[in-house]
């Protein structure tokens, strides 16, 4: 496995992070798999407002080979994209979609969409809503609605930005 990573300031306001991941091993049919990966992130926080104004736009690609047999290679693709905005200094609104080709099939497919409002009562609470639709081009998508709590104990860790 290998990771590299890359973060620019491009203003005073935006940064961009970049990345590349690789890993390769073996699977369960015996043979091996090799996973790359892209992800990019921009931060956007302007110093007049950095209190109540952010926008963040999340976004990476995954390419999948596996040999399954001594003949048959699979090749499949996966990616998700979230931008989620600051409209007041402790809500936030998000969407994600997300795609992905399963390892084990090239022809099944799953999508979703997802939608989220949440609410920071202080930098160590999380409550979020969120409705989700997935869908597959195997079988009946589903929605679902889901209220998340995170509570963060302990030590403040650093930023990386």
């Amino acid at each position: 496995m290998g990771r590299l990573k890359n973060f620019f300031d491009l203003s005073d306001n935006a940064t961009f992070e970049v990345g590349l991941s690789a890993l390769s091993g073996p699977n369960h049919y015996g043979y091996s798999t090799a996973i790359a990966g892209l992800d990019l992130t921009l931060k956007w926080k302007p110093l007049q407002f950095n209190t109540y104004k952010s926008f963040t736009w999340q976004n990476e690609v995954l390419m999948n080979r596996a040999r399954i047999s001594g003949t048959d290679i699979i090749h499949t693709f996966g990616a998700y994209s979230y931008a989620e905005y600051q409209i007041e200094k402790r809500w936030f609104i998000g969407a994600r979609y997300d795609y992905s080709g399963l390892t084990d099939n090239e022809q099944q497919k799953e999508q979703a969409g997802t939608i989220l409002i949440r609410f920071q009562p202080t930098e160590f609470q999380i409550l979020a809503l969120q409705y989700q639709y997935s869908d597959w081009n195997y079988a009946k998508g589903v929605s679902q609605v889901a209220l998340r709590a995170i509570f963060g104990i302990g030590k403040h860790a650093a930023h990386a930005y």
